[in-house]
């Protein structure tokens, strides 16, 4: 098992700082465009209480389902655990993430692992870049299928669905690449502690990929948490009058993933808002709808963090003591 690759501290404080100036910069975007159209703003309303309970229902629907990925993953690198305690790992993981960017999350889930089951942390790491890569190149799959049948949809091709296949199709290479291209041949060419990363993954992938039945089950248990996540999205945007279709949907939830991935903010915070608004207006819907459903969206799902928490770091404790 490969280790863990040691970055140096300054490389992770500049990354730091990168990625909480980026979340003040797009939010303050969304700010400054609210500002500019705050008559419009002022004309929105919550029009449906129940497409806001329904974000809800999706909402806790994913972090179930990521409960039950987070503990098929850690089951299949050899260390037994039960779902309730996975699910309060995915809970508390989240709940951390939404504070501390660079998937600090992750960190902290590594660290319980090996304190209380034993996983080495560089089992934890490899196991979850290959889950991160697989839920990836399933969120671009199905944004690039839902841009093309809007696309099918319309006389001419629009720059906004131009560019949001041009993502989807680049993430799909990036993700066949990663998991085609062996370190070796990257070796000498690429920074030392992306080396590290780069061993960790195919490490984890190999681990993926090593049993067909395991494969079939995390990418239809991903594909599950995609469907939650739209479930919510629809919600949040009906809420306030913003009527999706089923592709519009899918191509909304699976950017707001794809930008929750790259991790350069506390949880997606500001960044996944910005490009749901901006692929929002590429398939025509209006921007100021889009950022307050965005920002209900995430209200919603900082809600039910704040009430999870709790009960999961308090029943974690709980394990530990055991």
């Amino acid at each position: 098992m490969q280790s863990v690759p040691n970055i140096p501290r300054r490389i992770v404080s500049g990354r730091l700082a990168l990625s909480i100036g980026a979340a003040a910069a797009a939010f303050g975007a969304i700010g400054m465009y609210v500002y500019w159209h705050r008559t419009a703003w002022d004309a929105v309303r919550l029009e449906s209480p129940l497409s806001l309970a329904i974000c809800a229902g999706g909402t806790i629907g994913a972090l179930a389902i990521a409960g039950e990925i987070f503990r098929t993953t850690i089951t299949r690198v050899g260390r037994s655990i039960g779902y309730w305690e996975s699910l309060a790992l995915a809970v508390a993981g989240v709940a951390i993430d939404t504070v501390f960017p660079l998937h600090g999350g992750a960190a902290f889930r590594g660290v319980y692992l090996r304190q209380r089951h034993g996983l080495p942390v560089a089992a934890f790491v490899a196991a979850m870049l290959g889950y991160s890569v697989l839920r990836l190149f399933t969120a671009a799959v199905l944004a690039f299928a839902a841009s093309l049948w809007l696309s099918a949809g319309q006389p001419g091709l629009s720059h906004g669905l131009q560019a949001c296949l041009w993502v989807a199709g680049a993430c799909i290479v990036g993700a066949a690449l990663m998991c085609g291209i062996s370190p070796g041949v990257v070796r000498g060419i690429v920074p030392k502690p992306l080396i590290g990363v780069i061993d960790a993954f195919h490490t984890g992938w190999a681990t993926i990929v090593g049993s067909r039945r395991f494969l079939v089950r995390l990418f239809l248990l991903t594909a599950a948490q995609l469907v939650c996540e739209m479930v919510a999205i629809w919600g949040a945007w009906d809420a306030v009058g913003a009527r999706l279709g089923l592709a519009t949907t899918a191509v909304v939830t699976c950017f707001g993933v794809l930008a929750g991935l790259a991790g350069f903010t506390p949880g997606g915070l500001g960044l996944t808002e910005l490009v749901t608004v901006s692929v929002g207006s590429a398939v025509a819907v209006e921007p100021v709808l889009g950022i307050a459903a965005s920002l209900l969206a995430r209200g919603v799902n900082l809600g039910i963090i704040a009430i999870m928490s709790p009960v999961a770091f308090g029943s974690l404790g709980i394990y530990r003591r055991r």
